[in-house]
């Protein structure tokens, strides 16, 4: 490994080998940018890529790849829902005692999580604990 050749990683297609030079120092750190932005809850590009790989394998009929890409991607975005659904519950008391705070804290979690749906209930819930 090393200089010589590239680790175990990049066969197991987890590293793009940057020691070997195989990607430029610009994808690198586009890469690592782009795995920060994961760890930090941004998953909207994450999802995007994972989107337009799916769709590209499907069109080269490589379904087993865009299959993975899917369950990916449903993972990740079954947490974003998961928040929305929690907030949604909690602002309308529906199964739950009604806490516009408790609402407010899951809309904000699914908000970070990329929920977009989730800034007009976080809207709504202010305007309720204004009212």
């Amino acid at each position: 490994t090393g200089k010589d050749r590239p680790c175990l990683y990049y066969h197991m297609k987890q590293c793009k080998a940057p020691c070997q030079g195989y990607i430029s120092q610009e994808e690198y750190r586009r890469s690592l940018n782009g795995a920060m932005d994961f760890l930090n809850g941004n998953y909207g590009p994450i999802l995007k890529m994972l989107e337009k790989r799916m769709l590209d394998a499907s069109e080269r009929m490589e379904y087993e790849e865009a299959a993975a890409c899917f369950m990916n991607a449903a993972e990740l975005a079954e947490y974003r829902m998961a928040y929305y659904s929690l907030a949604l519950m909690y602002f309308k008391g529906q199964g739950v005692d009604q806490s516009f705070e408790e609402a407010l804290y899951y809309a904000r979690k699914a908000l970070v999580k990329g929920a977009v749906i989730a800034q007009e209930l976080e809207q709504e819930i202010l305007e309720a604990m204004n009212a």
